[in-house]
């Protein structure tokens, strides 16, 4: 080891509850909204809306 490495000491901020809550908030909310869509989709409710090519002549 070298000599810096014995005295490196690498420490993290706690990440607050409120903020941990949201992100795992917002990503539920992603998730069902993309279910949704994925199930109307499957009904014909919702056009494929996917990017494409432009079509060039």
């Amino acid at each position: 080891h070298s000599q810096w490495q014995d005295s490196f000491y690498e420490s993290f901020e706690e990440t607050p509850l409120l903020v941990a809550i949201l992100t795992y908030l917002g990503y539920a909310l992603l998730v069902v909204i993309g279910q949704i869509r994925d199930l109307m989709r499957t009904y014909g409710i919702e056009r494929d809306k996917s990017c494409t090519e432009p079509k060039l002549e």
